[in-house]
């Protein structure tokens, strides 16, 4: 389906107030967002790392921030050039490691993400040519039936392009477009709609893989350790529709000390129940 880029009419004094009230907290939520993260962005581009872990780091702090922002706005980032934790932060008196990791539950759409990222990146650049002129954070989607090869890549880079300088306001290919205000260009793709539910069994096998590397931290002075699950829309393959009730009422056995799962999309998270593997172990 071909998309068409369009204003809404608004119908009604409660939508208008709706939409205001909604406007307030994204402006409140970006100037916080832009707080907390631009000087540790300016810090991570000063390294020698790759464009594709700044890109990686970027989101991640945006996804610490959004938390940050619906969590506890206390909350400081006191490093975000280690990796193991991803982040350190403190939280009034305390010190905690956090990681950070992607949900993802559709494993077919990873090979295209990672071609479309790295199309991204060419595109985030040419924008940056002009400056702050064309600064944002830009969700796009596409046909299901989207061509990758090389003809393919240089038809959506032209769309892309053309859509976020307003040249065009129809497409063949890219089937939802929406832009956010950010203090610098960034590209990512969107799936508009929510696609399959999300299982137990794919949070206790996404903890498992991230417990192993409390090892490697437990020993850095952090007083708790935190695991975020970012999901709900970021990609396709994060995409889901609802989650399966026992993934909410059991409590999951782990070393860390608090586990949360966040909606990028809805701005909105939950702290899964947990019960401490430590104190399991001096039972047995």
């Amino acid at each position: 389906m071909a998309l068409s880029i369009k204003a809404s009419k608004i119908g009604s004094e409660d939508f208008k107030l709706f939409i205001e009230k909604n406007k307030q907290f994204l402006n409140e939520q970006e100037k916080f967002v832009d707080e907390l993260t631009d000087s540790w962005i300016t810090k991570y581009k000063a390294t020698s790392r790759s464009s594709n872990k700044l890109i990686q780091k970027q989101k991640e702090l945006i996804d610490l921030a959004k938390f940050a922002f619906c969590y506890d706005r206390e909350i400081k980032i006191q490093n975000a050039l280690c990796e193991s934790p991803d982040f350190a932060i403190s939280l009034r008196d305390e010190l905690i490691g956090i990681e950070l990791t992607d949900m993802v539950i559709i494993d077919s759409e990873k090979q295209k993400e990672g071609i479309l990222n790295k199309l991204f990146t060419q595109v985030t650049k040419e924008l940056k040519a002009f400056g702050d002129k064309y600064n944002g954070l830009y969700a796009f989607d596409f046909i299901t039936e989207i061509n990758l090869n090389r003809e393919g890549i240089s038809i959506i880079k032209s769309e892309i392009i053309n859509i976020v300088q307003g040249n065009i306001s129809s497409s063949n290919i890219v089937t939802y477009f929406h832009k956010l205000a950010h203090n610098d260009a960034y590209i990512y793709q969107a799936q508009a709609s929510m696609i399959g539910p999300l299982y137990r069994n794919q949070i206790e096998n996404l903890i498992k893989k991230k417990e192993g590397k409390i090892v490697n931290y437990i020993t850095k002075g952090f007083q708790k350790n935190w695991l975020l699950i970012v999901a709900g829309g970021v990609t396709p393959s994060e995409n889901y529709s609802d989650i399966e009730k026992v993934a909410l009422d059991e409590p999951y056995v782990t070393d860390f000390n608090k586990i949360f799962f966040m909606n990028f999309f809805k701005s909105e998270f939950f702290e899964l129940k947990t019960m401490r593997q430590l104190i399991q172990k001096n039972n047995l």
